[in-house]
């Protein structure tokens, strides 16, 4: 852990360094270049590679939507959630600005993300919120609540990043499997249905990558309630 906190600063240092280089683009000039890094995803480049560029515009995005600037820690904090750990920061750290860069690159493959929240508030709050940045870089964001209609949620979870409660994702996700039937080993497909609309279609699309907020609350203190349908 001791080489990484190295390794992670020497480059949020660098990404930092390179950022102002895209204060001069035009917002169409910024979405251009967002939209390469996005194709060179989904022509197959590894994401570690594409990790400084997309963690650049999504620091210049954040200063232009929302006029927040991340700072070296978040940058490193960012950098070891894309790499798979966990990252504790205090409140008041910008844990929630730091979650948009790893989202930011995961999210430009088009396979979907979801970000799991604590409670609906903070899944609404921060789906409008750093929705602003995401639609900076051409990226639509979907926000899923209590007693949303099944082809609302549809449209929710087929954008880019999705937010909403670990509760919601979560039964979803059982919901989805029954439609499948009972002992379903895998998720079903929506091609199976016809069309995606129609009360039997599952409403996720897949299950690529998941940020989660408040990572001891929701797989620790909330883990010991059952979803139970």
């Amino acid at each position: 852990m001791v080489g990484n906190l190295g390794r992670w600063r020497s480059e949020a240092r660098r990404i930092l360094k390179d950022r102002p280089k895209l204060e001069s683009l035009s917002g169409g000039d910024l979405f251009q270049k967002a939209r390469e890094v996005q194709w060179r995803a989904k022509s197959g480049e590894n994401l570690r590679r594409l990790l400084p560029d997309a963690y650049a515009l999504g620091i210049e995005a954040s200063r232009r939507a929302l006029g927040m600037m991340h700072f070296e820690v978040q940058v490193m904090g960012a950098i070891a959630l894309f790499e798979g750990y966990i990252t504790e920061m205090q409140t008041g750290e910008g844990k929630t600005l730091t979650a948009t860069l790893p989202v930011i690159l995961r999210g430009i493959t088009g396979s979907g993300v979801h970000v799991v929240t604590s409670n609906d508030y903070l899944a609404r709050r921060d789906a409008e919120t750093m929705g602003k940045v995401y639609t900076l870089l051409g990226m639509k964001t979907g926000c899923i609540q209590q007693q949303m209609p099944d082809d609302e949620r549809r449209q929710n979870y087929d954008c880019d990043i999705t937010y909403g409660t670990a509760s919601e994702v979560g039964f979803d996700f059982l919901r989805d499997r029954l439609k499948k039937g009972a002992g379903a080993e895998e998720m079903p497909n929506r091609s199976i249905f016809h069309g995606t609309g129609g009360s039997e279609a599952p409403v996720q699309r897949g299950h690529y990558f998941a940020l989660i907020d408040e990572a001891d609350s929701i797989l620790i203190d909330e883990a010991r309630t059952p979803l139970i349908i």
